[in-house]
């Protein structure tokens, strides 16, 4: 398990959002690991499109669309 520890401030960050408003430790910007961000990215589009019993995921376009981390 040693091996992993590395990837524990990535794993403890990515429900951090850049504006500060994600929790649990308010970190916002440049304060955020990039493996945080990344993970953030992935994780959301995963329960935006994956399908559950409720609500049902929704499809890849509409995932990009609707993602807080979506720019363009």
């Amino acid at each position: 398990m040693s091996q992993l520890r590395p990837l524990a401030p990535i794993a403890g960050a990515h429900h951090e959002w850049m504006n500060g408003a994600g929790y649990d430790r308010g970190l916002e910007g440049a304060a955020l690991p990039l493996g945080a961000r990344i993970l953030a990215i992935a994780d959301e589009f995963q329960d935006l499109t994956e399908a559950r019993l409720y609500p049902k995921g929704m499809a890849e376009k509409a995932g990009r669309e609707r993602g807080r981390w979506y720019t363009g």
